[in-house]
């Protein structure tokens, strides 16, 4: 028997009380949307249409019975305000209100921002309001003629990552941490002494080390006297892979189906040049260049040519990549290699990280011996235009490699 939807009159699908299932959806997003008026406001009518596009719409009639994200949408709704990125910066930092900015981005219904930049404001806010009025008069000016000024002048030059938002809310976060442990000891800062700032620096981990921004801000402001904090102490030498682990490892990438290909790919770039997870993530299909030769890769300004193997994986990786979410797929396809769950962004660089980890790749020993490896065949300043870092980063790499090279040859010439 024949079953015809008694709205629109489509035959196929599934149905549920005479309607098939995008009819049942059209109706619940009519619901979520409407404002006071029952009216949907002209603003979210992109909204409505990626929703109501999906290539599965129960996915979605689940997501609008179950979500909070779709709660929050409504009450925004509701409201009667045009949703705007000052509406949604005045609500508490959640990852609900992080998901329905994308969504909004995505669809076009709000400009697209640095979010990894403009949410280090409201997370300020909202970490401030935990502590004493005295530790704010401090650390509030320091956030913002500091750290926030700094990073908006790096944004302006290069890239500002998730990792680049986590430094900032880091120095943010030890120089609150320090005026805490003052505290503690029946100390204000303007008491603290060089015994305080060594103290401080052997109790706890190497990012202590980032209180010397702070202590440095507050002398040139008169808030403390002139104090000592050494620079932070680089990665340990040991922390590397072995060459040849290296390319066993690299080996296992390129032919290891078991694995993901996304995972087989960002252990490859790991393990061949060194990339970071931050900039592995941020590949999209535009950084893959076909020509005669074969693949090439645009890691920077210089595209290099890729090994068959792991160009056939990036493009095969290029050609299959599609968003996780259901609104991302339905606006348009991903320029992302690396595709996230969040509407029109890439894959985390933590969660990226994990999937490595999970599959026996530790990025940063892999990235080390990779280093270490390109600084002993090539120039720091081709080193550094060929990855995107800094020339001094490069320049102390190769002292490493050149260092280690003559401590070897003398090894051989005494024995």
């Amino acid at each position: 028997m024949d079953y015809f939807c008694r709205r629109c009159g489509d035959g196929g699908g599934q149905y549920a009380g005479g309607e098939c299932v995008r009819c049942v959806l059209s109706r619940r997003l009519g619901d979520l949307l409407a404002d006071d008026g029952g009216e949907i406001p002209a603003q979210l009518a992109p909204v409505r249409q990626a929703l109501l596009s999906v290539e599965h719409p129960i996915t979605v009639i689940g997501w609008l019975r179950k979500s909070e994200s779709a709660r929050l949408l409504a009450r925004l709704t509701r409201s009667g305000e045009p949703i705007t990125h000052g509406l949604l910066d005045e609500l508490p930092p959640t990852r609900h209100v992080y998901y329905i900015r994308d969504v909004l981005v995505h669809t076009g219904v709000l400009d697209p921002r640095n979010e990894y930049l403009e949410r280090i404001g409201p997370w300020l806010d909202a970490l401030l309001a935990e502590y004493p009025a005295s530790h704010v008069r401090l650390v509030r000016p320091f956030a913002n003629w500091y750290v926030l000024r700094r990073a908006r002048r790096r944004a302006r030059t290069r890239v500002f990552t998730a990792q680049s938002g986590a430094r900032a809310r880091s120095l943010i976060r030890n120089t609150l941490a320090f005026l805490s442990c003052l505290g503690a000891q029946g100390k204000s800062l303007s008491d603290a002494n060089q015994a305080d700032v060594d103290r401080w620096l052997l109790t706890g981990s190497t990012a202590r080390y980032e209180i010397r921004y702070f202590v440095r801000w507050a002398a040139d402001h008169n808030l403390c006297p002139r104090l000592e904090v050494p620079l932070r102490p680089g990665a340990k030498e040991s922390s590397m892979l072995g060459e040849d682990q290296r390319w066993r490892q690299l080996k296992r990438c390129l032919k290891e189906q078991a694995l993901p290909a996304e995972v087989r790919a960002a252990g490859a770039l790991v393990s061949l040049y060194g990339l970071t997870i931050s900039a592995i993530v941020r590949l999209t299909r535009d950084h893959l260049l076909q020509r005669d030769d074969g693949a090439y890769l645009a890691i920077e300004k210089v595209p290099v040519l890729l090994p068959p193997a792991l160009g056939n994986l990036l493009t095969s990786l290029g050609g299959d990549a599609r968003s996780a979410s259901a609104v991302g797929r339905s606006v348009q396809g991903t320029e992302w290699l690396f595709p996230g769950r969040a509407p029109g962004r890439h894959i985390s660089p933590h969660y990226m990280s994990g999937k490595l980890l999970a599959a026996g790749i530790e990025a940063r020993p892999t990235r080390n011996a990779a280093l270490f490896a390109l600084a002993e065949d090539l120039p720091a300043a081709i080193l550094a235009d060929l990855l995107g870092m800094h020339v001094t980063t490069a320049e102390r790499w190769a002292k490493l490699a050149r260092r280690d090279w003559a401590d070897y040859l003398h090894a051989r010439t005494v024995n």
